[in-house]
């Protein structure tokens, strides 16, 4: 069995903690000029976990994540697993109707995005659906990408959060690994709650444990022959399955950069599949 097939019994929490302990400097994700090593995303996502729990999030809350298709999206998911925390991925184009059904569906206790969608204050946005009687408790804004230098909001007031980036692996880990041992998710635990059209309008909520994408892994490793020398670059949005296996699962358990655009363009993605050199490119037709 090869090594990255023997990689699918961890989760992908344990996954990342290890690329970053054997190659730390190695890019995880890359997009426009932005480089995510693997040490920064394991710091990154760490001190989001922390700071989950730190808020009062109890294991198995769900926490909707609304954010654009850069390394801070990876980086929540990769948090909010660690705190143990149920992801709600909401897709960067949601409407806010969309986004409404999906916070009432899911019973989302916080909410991380942005501070506006679409041209639309979301601390507003939020307020109005507490007003309705939704109990989201928390609120946390994201100045910035939670892959990079970023700082974090929470309901209004400014947030000391861990700045991973000033964190080097080993003294991470000392502090960390026991408050979060106890707190993340196992592979056939829910981690996720994502939506699919339908034929019937309203969107489908869809369930997901890490084990079925670990186990698609396989299947795919094995039909397209992928390897440690490929180079993922993922254009399709990461809630959304594709977009989850070819740019969350996969590229990680491999250990190789995956390239991402948290908005499209051709143009763009043309020059971005030149200057690193993809071998593998996820995208609808």
């Amino acid at each position: 069995m090869s090594k990255a097939l023997a990689e699918v019994s961890k989760t992908l929490a344990e996954v990342v903690g290890q690329r970053a302990a054997a190659d730390p400097d190695r890019a995880a994700y890359l997009a426009n000029d932005a480089r995510v090593s693997w040490t920064q995303y394991h710091a990154h996502s760490t001190s989001l976990a922390c700071l989950l729990i730190g808020m009062g999030l109890e294991r198995g809350e769900r926490l909707a994540v609304l954010l654009p298709d850069g390394p801070g999206i990876h980086v929540a998911y990769l948090g909010a697993e660690q705190a143990g925390l149920v992801t709600v991925g909401i897709g960067a184009r949601a409407g806010f109707r969309e986004l409404e059904h999906a916070l009432q569906l899911t019973g989302a206790s916080g909410i991380l995005s942005l501070a506006e969608h679409q041209g639309r204050s979301m601390s507003d946005f939020v307020g109005g659906l507490r007003d309705q009687g939704l109990a989201i408790h928390h609120h946390i804004v994201v100045e910035g990408d939670l892959g990079g230098d970023h700082s974090l909001l929470l309901n209004g007031s400014r947030l000391d959060a861990l700045n991973g980036s000033r964190l080097d692996g080993a003294s991470l880990s000392d502090q960390i690994d026991d408050p979060l041992r106890d707190r993340r998710l196992a592979p056939d635990e829910l981690f996720l709650l994502n939506f699919t059209s339908g034929t019937t309008g309203a969107p489908k909520c869809v369930r997901h444990d890490q084990k079925r994408w670990l186990s698609f892994h396989e299947f795919a490793v094995a039909a397209a022959d992928l390897n440690e020398s490929d180079v993922f670059m993922s254009v399709v949005p990461t809630p959304f399955g594709f977009g989850l296996w070819s740019s969350h699962f996969t590229p990680t358990i491999l250990g190789i950069p995956t390239v991402l655009m948290p908005r499209f363009s051709a143009e763009e993605a043309i020059s971005l599949l030149e200057r690193h050199r993809v071998t593998v490119l996820a995208a609808v037709t």
